[in-house]
């Protein structure tokens, strides 16, 4: 909508609303709706949405259908080419505004810090990983299996369509920490046994996950449920995120209670080596 079809509508309006009239008046007719178009000092003129008092800048509204990030950002280059070549760039300054538009670069804003956010967590995690347990390798099989669960659902978003947005790009970066926490648990415990079975790798990480996988699966299927409160919600990306959370939360227990240890095992003679300083004749494999 512009000023043009502003007058119309207030030329139709004129003519008791005749659509036959939905045109533009012409300078006698505007002379007799002059009166309708003034500004009052109490009332706002029909046409300040659309022109500035001085009458230098106006104003063109449309809508437009949610397309997505990457197609309204499209759109909007096509409407500004488009604008460009209607209004001369020398004579005239045409600008795209609109919520549209804020919410689009806000979603590119958000989009390119999720990036962001999940390498200073992996980061962060990494420091105090190193601070606690002192090796490369334990480091890398905390990740490892974490990052395979975000993996996974990122999978999962994609398989279905469900587009990274501000409530659903939420989903990493809890679901990190929270999976990263139940690690932390596993190995914590696994390094105490190992210290106090001489040594004896299966017996320690059985050990830790007969004491920490109640926790863990406790944990998990009360945040499961919890987060599926999300689900009753009328807003898509409500529910989304809380469908999503939910899934992660599976992977995160399922990578902790079976993966890593399985990567434990399968790395036992290098982990026992190298953290412990024990060598493969020390260890009692029963």
């Amino acid at each position: 909508m512009s000023i043009a079809d502003g007058y119309k509508f207030i030329h139709q309006a004129f003519y008791n609303n005749d659509s036959s009239f939905f045109t533009l008046p012409d300078q006698q007719e505007l002379a007799f709706m002059a009166k309708y178009l003034e500004k009052e000092a109490d009332k706002a003129s029909l046409l300040n949405n659309m022109i500035d008092s001085s009458g230098q800048i106006i104003r063109m509204t449309g809508r437009v259908k949610d397309l997505g990030t990457k197609s309204m950002t499209l759109l909007t280059h096509n409407v500004k080419a488009e604008a460009d070549s209607v209004f001369n760039p020398e004579k005239y300054d045409t600008k795209i505004t609109g919520s549209s538009i804020l919410f689009t670069k806000g979603t590119t804003y958000l989009i390119s810090n999720l990036y962001e956010s999940i390498v200073v967590a992996i980061i962060m995690i990494t420091f105090f990983m190193a601070l606690l347990f002192r090796s490369i390798r334990m480091i890398l099989i905390t990740i490892v299996p974490n990052l395979l669960s975000i993996i996974i659902t990122a999978g999962v978003m994609g398989y279905f369509n469900i587009p990274i947005k501000i409530s659903t790009a939420l989903v990493f970066s809890i679901t990190f920490g929270i999976a990263v926490d139940s690690a932390i648990h596993i190995l914590a415990r696994y390094r105490q046994e190992l210290h106090t079975s001489n040594n004896n790798l299966e017996h320690s990480i059985l050990k830790a996950l007969n004491e920490t996988a109640p926790g863990i699966i406790y944990t998990a299927i009360i945040l499961f449920f919890g987060f599926s409160v999300f689900l009753l919600s009328d807003f898509g990306g409500t529910q989304a995120l809380g469908l999503l959370i939910m899934i992660t939360l599976l992977l995160a227990a399922f990578a902790n209670l079976l993966i890593l240890p399985s990567i434990i095992m399968a790395l036992r003679k290098y982990l026992v080596k190298v953290d412990f300083q024990a060598t493969e004749d020390d260890i009692d494999f029963e």
